[in-house]
């Protein structure tokens, strides 16, 4: 493109002729600030007018887009990654400019380009997806099979990514051609668009051994694509031929890669319901060790276990994750036993909760006893646990060891909001106040601390605690408990 001076004011004119068609000022102004911005240096800005061409193509309107904005497209295929990304993704959105689906040809030429490369490959069949749905049906098995028989590697895996947006005949015949490839791009394509292909495409049997195989793929962006296409497809399957395999698949739980892993604990929950406890278990008990030694995957995990307990039943699967938790409560990690109090705080444990609970409160490491104090709140809020929990903190509170009365004084803060009023007021509170004047400073530190940083939870009891407040501003002791009670009477004479 280039600019030309025209009656006074600077117009131009694009190698195709595009810019002599505005004369008026009105019209000049964006396509005139387009093509300066095209123009630069700077490829960022040059990316960002691509992609606000629209503008530009609402003004041309729906034929002269056609006839001189698209052929202008086509010398943009030699401009920086930036810029052909921008161009990829717009053209995706370039569909009703251009006057609707019976010219959609027109878009499917630069896009074939932009597929081939690298950089714009993904965001070109993103666009692809999203305008070849609109077209007609024949036009798009043509397009698509005609990627399936190309030359290069990276239109036929555009094909297998564009199946789902074709007649099921056609996807059938080329899933059948494009899975005897053994190239990473095209089973990953395969893959990922098995999930939102047709529910009875293929066989039952074809479509269990594509998702078996799948499961022992080398690729992990295959095994992690694996739990979407049981999710898709196993309503439209015999469920007497699918729960081997389903189950033989949750031994990913245990794969090497993070992605694998995140994806089996995901789906164990919602997945589970079609698959026996003779089934399942066997598969994935050797593999909830290692899952639940991360901690990242903890929360999912425990979310899928309380899935699986509502379809199996929660005795079974506390049954199930026993000698799980009693590694966990025995391994020197820390970390690994804090893992175990999330696990018990998750009630599969009814008839040992407490017995395990207790070890953990009595841990050595500070940590692991504050995750313990967590898993009695959670565990409070349950009338099946809440009078052993109680009995059990008030063990710990009258423990010799100072740290242990620490702990169970944040634990009686923990459970004044899940316990019944009248088990707070006749137990809670008369063990807190007595803690707080407890003979070490330390212990009673800490129930003023936990005490001024649920102040405003406790809004309905606080005020029982003045009076011990007072006697400890007044009373000779450690100056640091002088200092926290005078500012928590502060606090009271603020409201």
């Amino acid at each position: 493109f280039f600019f030309q001076a025209e009656d006074g004011i600077r117009d131009f004119c694009l190698s195709r002729g595009l810019g002599d068609v505005y004369k008026r000022q009105g019209d000049l102004i964006p396509i005139a600030l387009f093509l300066d911005e095209l123009k630069s240096d700077n490829v960022d800005r040059r990316a960002n007018s691509v992609r606000h061409v629209s503008s530009i193509a609402v003004a041309l309107g729906k034929e002269r887009t056609r006839n001189e904005l698209l052929p202008f497209f086509s010398e943009l295929l030699d401009d920086e990654p930036p810029v052909l990304i921008a161009l990829s993704e717009v053209l995706g959105q370039f569909l009703d400019y251009i006057g609707g689906p019976k010219h959609i040809q027109l878009l499917l030429s630069p896009l074939e380009e932009l597929l081939i490369l690298d950089a714009t490959h993904e965001t070109a069949l993103a666009s692809l997806r999203k305008i070849l749905p609109r077209a007609d049906p024949q036009l798009a098995s043509q397009y698509v099979s005609h990627l399936a028989e190309g030359k290069k590697l990276h239109l036929r895996s555009a094909a297998a990514g564009l199946l789902p947006v074709v007649p099921k005949q056609t996807a059938e015949t080329l899933f059948k051609t494009l899975s005897t490839e053994n190239d990473p791009l095209i089973r990953v394509a395969l893959a990922k668009s098995f999930k939102d292909l047709h529910s009875d495409f293929l066989s039952a049997e074809q479509r269990i051994d594509f998702l078996s195989k799948s499961a022992k793929d080398e690729l992990e962006d295959v095994r992690k694509e694996v739990f979407d296409g049981w999710a898709k497809h196993l309503p439209s399957l015999p469920r007497e031929q699918v729960e081997a395999p389903l189950a033989a698949s949750f031994e990913l739980l245990g794969d090497q890669s993070l992605k694998v892993r995140t994806a089996a604990c995901k789906a164990l929950g919602p997945l589970a319901q079609w698959i026996s406890s003779e089934t399942l278990y066997p598969s994935i008990k050797g593999h909830l060790l290692s899952a639940f030694s991360d901690s990242s995957l903890q929360p999912i995990l425990l979310s899928s276990l309380k899935q699986l307990a509502a379809s199996h039943g929660g005795k079974a699967v506390g049954e199930l994750l026993n000698p799980i938790l009693d590694a966990l409560l025995e391994d020197k990690a820390f970390r690994m036993r804090c893992a175990a109090a999330e696990l018990i705080a998750s009630g599969f444990f009814q008839e040992t909760a407490i017995a395990k609970l207790r070890k953990l409160f009595e841990d050595r490491a500070a940590i692991v006893r504050s995750s313990a104090v967590i898993a009695a709140g959670k565990l409070a809020a349950s009338p099946i646990y809440q009078g052993e929990i109680v009995s059990l903190v008030l063990e710990q509170a009258a423990k010799p060891n100072y740290l242990l009365r620490i702990t169970a004084a944040k634990a009686l803060f923990a459970l004044i909001s899940n316990v019944k009023p009248e088990t707070r007021d006749s137990f809670i509170i008369p063990e807190l106040i007595r803690l707080g004047a407890d003979p070490v400073p330390n212990v009673q530190l800490s129930v003023l601390t936990t005490f001024k940083q649920q102040f405003n939870e406790l809004k309905e009891i606080r005020s029982i605690f003045i009076p011990h407040l007072k006697k400890l501003q007044s009373s000779p002791g450690d100056g640091d408990v002088i200092h926290l009670a005078g500012e928590l009477l502060d606090q009271f004479h603020t409201l």
